[in-house]
């Protein structure tokens, strides 16, 4: 199996939650009746994240932290999530410290 992406998101961290960041492929991908998943890596501290937050305000604009057309990180140590959840937020651990939380949505193909 190959994990295919589609697109990548790159997400300041704070001590404060972040807005819940739309990710509009999740519902595109289902609709192609594929699994959706998430690739996360933490960068700068350790993170905690929430998919479908319902106490974080939806971001207004859903690209708000889209990376460019093609452009994905190939992280060491980056975890490899099945997820439904058309959104996401994050906040530092400590709830003090910063950093940046990269999230890749695609999902997986039998080649």
């Amino acid at each position: 199996m190959t994990f295919i992406p589609l697109q990548e998101y790159k997400i300041a961290v704070t001590g404060t939650a972040s807005t819940s960041q739309a990710i509009s492929e999740i519902p595109a991908i289902l609709r192609m009746g594929r699994e959706p998943q998430a690739q996360l890596y933490a960068k700068g501290c350790d993170i905690v994240y929430k998919f479908s937050d319902t106490e974080a305000t939806a971001d207004a604009t859903a690209t708000s932290n889209k990376r460019g057309a093609g452009n994905f990180m190939v992280p060491v140590g980056a975890i490899l999530l099945n997820t439904a959840y058309p959104n996401i937020s994050a906040i530092s651990e400590d709830e003090t410290s910063t950093g940046t939380l990269f999230v890749t949505i695609g999902y997986n193909e039998n080649i």
